[in-house]
């Protein structure tokens, strides 16, 4: 849609201006003069929106969807601007676009496929296969097995008893006695004390001795006192131990295993004290020489020489359980010596110089019994 020229329009407005003031001057009522300001009024307003519609159209904005005249009569001369097809809204970018290159037209009929060849509408047969006959051949019968089988030939019956069988001579309930052999006593030679292990717990090892962990033990005195006559003194105790019960000697002292529990027993109608598996003579009539032995390096902290065998025992197991309770371990023992009080225990025992006399005799015999003259190595 082309605009009218800017000429054209006020011209238009004049027109339409004089036009009305005419026909309000025929028409003049009381209202007359307020009538007149307010169509004057329009008039004017309509005059402003005019102008600014044409100035618009003049700068371009308003011409959106057609083209400016190339032809300016009035104003003489071409347009300012050469005539710009925008067409709609959306393409306001770049005016000139390069044409795409123009496919070729495809042929309104595809060439024609090759026919296939056509499928024989009926399927040639097949031959026949030859008819299986109706009923099968008979087989040949089998002869008839007989109902019965023919019996066994029966076997010759058992006899309901056995036959005796020869007995045996009977054993007799007591065998004949063999001769007795002497019972020899079990001998086992003590460890000799090694100096490796001097300062160790490993260093005392006398004969059936396990180490027993420690315990807290608190030794309590037997009070009542057991009657018998007089058995014992130091040496002929001694020479016992030595002749019969060679390995109940370790070194300087006399150590008799037992199987029993601590405390007081009473052993073939002897007093004894039991502690940690060995025995010690426990007589309110016999005389003992109890010591306070250190088993880590043997050497002798106290002795309570020619003391009755309870009253030595009491005060050595009261010292030391004290003392062990403070090293916690069974480190002190109580032991009966042989030796006399001149004895130089300060010797280290692991060279004991009267190791190999004490457990040997001049013989060679390492169980030699004195009093019978026989010896139980053999």
């Amino acid at each position: 849609m082309h605009h009218l020229p800017d000429d054209a329009v006020s011209i238009f407005f004049c027109f339409f201006y004089f036009s009305l003031a005419k026909y309000t001057q025929l028409f003049k009522t009381s209202r007359g003069d307020r009538m007149t300001k307010m169509i004057t009024l329009v008039l004017l307003l309509s005059m402003t929106v005019g102008e600014a519609l044409a100035e618009r159209d003049r700068r371009g904005g308003g011409n959106r969807g057609g083209s400016v005249s190339s032809d300016r009569g009035h104003r003489g001369g071409a347009s300012r601007r050469p005539t710009v097809d925008r067409g709609s809204r959306g393409n306001r970018g770049s005016v000139n676009r390069p044409s795409r290159p123009t496919r070729p037209n495809r042929p309104a009929t595809r060439p024609e496929r090759p026919n296939r060849p056509n499928r024989p509408a009926t399927r040639p047969e097949r031959p026949n296969r030859p008819n299986r006959p109706a009923t099968r051949p008979e087989r040949p019968n089998r002869p008839n097995r007989p109902a019965t089988r023919p019996e066994r030939p029966n076997r010759p019956n058992r006899p309901a008893t056995r036959p005796e069988r020869p007995h045996r001579p009977n054993r007799p309930v007591t065998r004949p006695d063999r001769p007795h052999r002497p019972n020899r006593p079990v001998v086992r030679r003590p460890h000799r004390p090694s100096r490796s292990h001097y300062g160790t717990r490993n260093y005392h090892r006398p004969y059936r001795y396990n180490h027993v962990p420690y315990r807290r033990y608190i030794h309590t005195p037997y009070t009542r006192t057991y009657t018998h006559n007089r058995r014992w003194t130091p040496r002929r105790y001694y020479s016992y131990v030595r002749t019969s019960y060679r390995n109940h000697v370790y070194l300087n002292w006399l150590l008799w295993p037992s199987t029993r529990l601590n405390g007081y027993h009473l052993v073939n109608g002897y007093p004894y004290y039991i502690y940690n598996g060995y025995r010690h003579r426990y007589s309110s009539y016999d005389t003992c020489n109890y010591q306070l032995v250190d088993k880590y390096t043997h050497s002798v902290v106290r002795t309570y020489w020619n003391q009755l065998c309870s009253t030595g025992y009491n005060r050595c197991a009261i010292e030391r359980d004290n003392r062990n309770e403070r090293e916690w371990d069974n480190r002190y023992m109580c032991a009966e010596t042989f030796r006399d009080q001149y004895y130089n225990f300060n010797t280290p025992t692991y060279d004991y110089s009267e190791y190999d006399n004490d457990y040997s005799s001049d013989n060679g015999c390492y169980d030699y019994d004195y009093e019978t003259g026989v010896c139980y190595d053999y």
